[in-house]
């Protein structure tokens, strides 16, 4: 990364804007940074836009395909030093995202990171999370808020809106940490649920948030996911 800037379009609220000795020249961790999820900005046609989050916070670039030198923002002040693990947009929703992180669990925002409200979850642990989904299928449409499933170290968490619901368990307890998860509502089957668990293998369920079973086994059974 050759062009990191600690200023933004986004103004002093969304940038991070502490100063830095010599200007910033790589993403926060050097050559350890490691980038756990990327993501486009689903609102964005020519695919500039795009999120990245790892070990050393969560980055924007709005000129991503210029080659060798885009340039890259830190997001949001105080998250530029934790763990950061998924980060997801709503794509029945242009200004919602999510995002996960070690420290803070859980956020959510809906002005495109410009503000972040903190949605923590005891459930299936205290800090880690390592995934998240949205179910952005199973009522689509413009305006419909995507449920968001997170993966956590003993249960795969679930929320069926972050602005007005409280987080509830899938059943996915007690089985390892859940490292992946994916979504789709399939016609003629309903909401399939994945969940790829240390460990264990990978973990299927018929059925939205807490409803339908996991069956007590995984699909597949394989202690090196």
């Amino acid at each position: 990364h050759t062009n990191m800037v600690m200023g933004g379009p986004g103004g002093d609220i969304w940038w991070l804007t502490a100063a830095s000795a010599g200007g910033v020249t790589n993403c926060i961790g050097g050559s350890q940074y490691v980038a756990c999820q990327t993501v486009l900005d689903p609102t964005d046609p020519t695919h500039n836009t795009i999120y990245v989050c790892g070990h050393g916070g969560l980055w924007r670039s709005d000129n991503a395909l210029m080659t060798n030198s885009p340039t890259w923002y830190p997001c949001m002040r105080h998250l530029q030093a934790s763990g950061s693990t998924a980060v997801v947009a709503d794509p029945n929703v242009p200004t919602l995202a999510e995002c996960s992180d070690v420290d803070w669990t859980f956020q959510y925002s809906t002005d495109n990171f410009s503000h972040v409200t903190q949605k923590a979850t005891t459930i299936g642990g205290t800090e880690n999370g390592y995934c998240l989904a949205l179910d952005s299928t199973t009522t689509p449409g413009p305006g419909s808020v995507s449920p968001v499933y997170f993966g956590r170290d003993t249960d795969l968490a679930y929320l069926a809106d972050p602005m007005t619901s409280n987080w509830i368990s899938s059943g996915l307890t007690n089985q390892g940490s859940v490292y992946g998860c994916s979504v789709k509502y399939i016609p003629g089957m309903g909401t399939v649920v994945l969940a790829a668990v240390e460990n264990s293998g990978i973990w299927r369920k018929i059925g939205g948030g807490n409803t339908g079973s996991w069956a007590g086994a995984p699909i597949y059974a394989g202690n090196n996911i």
